[in-house]
């Protein structure tokens, strides 16, 4: 919980405080204490995102209930999200910042506290295993956001970056695309050890080490690791009389597609990357002859 320090000066109160003043007039210590905290600082937002796209089946366990989740579905503080084989997860979060995650991973959101005017952050993630891409807006003010592993913690505050954690081997990989992440052993407690990542760079810890000093990354593996966490497009086909066309788009997820065919059949393919690279959404095309 945050603390707050409410100051007293003997100037005349500001406009924004003349209702707090009244309620300390008429009300207790207490009421007064809510007022000024209330017209002082902006509330906060009451989700911490919302699902901005997926392939395969992605989870949440929220107040001890798992459920597979849909496009536009909220995620809040204390949810716990599993990514399955061949599934991926695109978060769009209430500052503004995006969270990718791939494959296998698992990842609790710890807090995610962010006022409605945009001016504050507080974020926290536990990656259980697998990997996260987070691409971290900027914040007018000074702002936390964090992503822990088992053995490692990593911070920014805008950037585009990777952490990656592996139950089996205790490691915890940091790479940065753009940016720059502070990053040091779990336990660290006073930053000893800790090391800052430039872009194209990257750092990992096993067990109870140390980071390691940062390496320069190609772009080829950088590119690895898009391709982890990057929601692939899928062929999805509208189906109507053979002896029309057929109305063809590369799209997310069968979700997607079934709500853009309408109530016509309809045909999806999970990923399709050279069919999508032929074609641009909603392009028309001929249907095959039977022959």
């Amino acid at each position: 919980m945050r603390q707050h320090q409410i100051g007293f000066s003997k100037a005349r109160p500001i406009a924004r405080n003349r209702t707090a003043s009244a309620a300390c007039r008429v009300g207790a210590g207490i009421a007064c204490l809510i007022a000024l905290l209330t017209l002082s600082h902006p509330a906060l937002a009451s989700d911490a995102g919302q699902v901005l796209t997926y392939n395969g089946e992605c989870y949440v366990t929220s107040d001890g209930k798992r459920v597979k989740l849909s496009m536009g579905d909220a995620v809040h503080a204390g949810d716990v999200l599993e990514i399955p084989t061949d599934s991926k997860l695109k978060l769009q979060m209430a500052d503004g910042s995006v969270l990718a995650l791939g494959a296998n991973s698992k990842m609790t959101i710890a807090s995610y506290d962010v006022t409605t005017d945009g001016a504050h952050r507080d974020v926290k993630l536990n990656l259980d295993s697998g990997i996260v891409r987070a691409v971290v807006s900027k914040m007018s003010q000074q702002s936390t956001f964090e992503v822990s592993t088992a053995t490692g913690v990593a911070a920014a505050r805008s950037t585009d970056w990777f952490v990656e954690y592996q139950q089996a081997t205790t490691l915890t990989d940091v790479s940065v695309l753009d940016g720059t992440v502070a990053f040091s052993g779990a336990g660290s407690t006073d930053g000893r050890g800790a090391v800052l990542i430039p872009p194209m760079s990257g750092s990992d810890i096993v067990g109870k080490q140390q980071p390691t000093a940062p390496q320069p990354r190609s772009q080829a593996y950088f590119a690895a690791l898009i391709d982890r966490t990057d929601v692939r497009l899928g062929l999805c086909e509208c189906l109507g009389n053979p002896s029309v066309t057929i109305k063809a788009s590369c799209l997310d997820n069968v979700e997607v597609c079934k709500a853009n065919c309408a109530t016509a059949p309809y045909s999806f393919v999970p990923n399709a990357p050279e069919s999508c690279l032929r074609m641009t959404p909603g392009t028309a095309v001929l249907p095959t002859t039977a022959k």
